[in-house]
């Protein structure tokens, strides 16, 4: 009998709702909540759509697969959740302490057994090399690289693990938005997580130039696919389509359902479209207007 994994799932803020209808459509769901950061009616008030750490989140317990959750289209960034709290303390060190406290007494079992079931490569216990990370918007009283490291120590104190910033095989990323904070094991390949980067590039699997990294997102292109409620035959256009992510994920999320046109007055990013395109409904137009 398959065992039930609590996955958390960074996502576009504000079309939750359908994340969730493709969650629901494509996986056995044990439960879902969406907790994503509401805006606050009184003082102090914050900025729920603005910053890294403002992104939408789920917490999603799901009997089925790894390699099924990894077919979903809406998600920006899937990990095994640790820890949860929506009262950490912003006006003192102790917040930094709290935040330690909530990752080394989480669930660390399931979570890494989880994150066994996603690697590429298989790595002895003894032998991990892991990073602490965070991604942090809103006042505190700390920085992001004090709670980064006081991670990375209670890692350390519970484990014995490795630090390494640069070669990790496991990432523990920490996302705080004022007092709100999740913790979990990214579930991407570490290879693709640059060394500044606190999460991992979006597959880009359909594009031609998979390294370059485009403004919008493959999960963003599809969930405006999704907000069209398209039909099979339907024409998409972007007559500012950059690389062609719009256009080139629209024909890949549809299976050719559609036709996708787009245009562009630069060369370049035109240029590096045109390769993957082949055998899809998609047509790149350079303009010279």
């Amino acid at each position: 009998m398959a065992e039930v994994s609590t996955y958390l799932l960074l996502v576009l803020r504000g079309l939750e709702f359908l994340v969730e209808e493709e969650i629901r459509s494509k996986l056995q769901v044990e439960s879902l909540e969406i907790c994503s950061v509401q805006e606050n009616p009184r003082p102090p008030y914050m900025q729920v759509l603005q910053g890294q750490a403002a992104v939408g989140r789920i917490i999603l317990q799901t009997k089925s697969s790894a390699a099924e959750v990894q077919e979903l289209r809406s998600v920006q960034a899937t990990l095994a959740l640790l820890a949860k709290s929506d009262e950490i303390d912003t006006e003192s060190d102790a917040g930094v302490k709290q935040i330690g406290q909530l990752v080394q007494n989480a669930d660390w079992d399931s979570a890494v057994k989880l994150w066994k079931q996603h690697s590429v490569r298989p790595v002895k216990d003894n032998e991990i090399k892991f990073r602490g990370s965070c991604v942090r918007d809103g006042k505190h009283k700390y920085n992001s690289q004090v709670l980064a490291g006081e991670v990375g120590a209670r890692v350390v104190e519970k484990f014995g693990w490795t630090v390494n910033l640069t070669e990790f095989d496991l990432e523990v990323v920490v996302v705080i938005f004022y007092k709100f904070m999740v913790a979990g094991i990214a579930l991407a390949d570490p290879r693709k997580i640059q060394f500044r980067n606190r999460l991992a590039n979006e597959s880009r699997s359909a594009l031609a130039d998979c390294d370059y990294v485009s403004t919008l997102r493959p999960s963003t292109a599809y969930l405006m696919l999704q907000l069209a409620q398209h039909n099979y035959g339907d024409v998409v256009l972007d007559s500012m389509c950059g690389i062609g992510t719009l256009p080139i994920c629209s024909a890949d999320f549809t299976n050719d359902g559609v036709y996708a046109l787009g245009g562009e007055l630069d060369e370049l990013p035109s240029g590096k479209a045109a390769p993957k395109q082949q055998g899809t409904l998609v047509s790149l137009l350079f303009r010279d207007i």
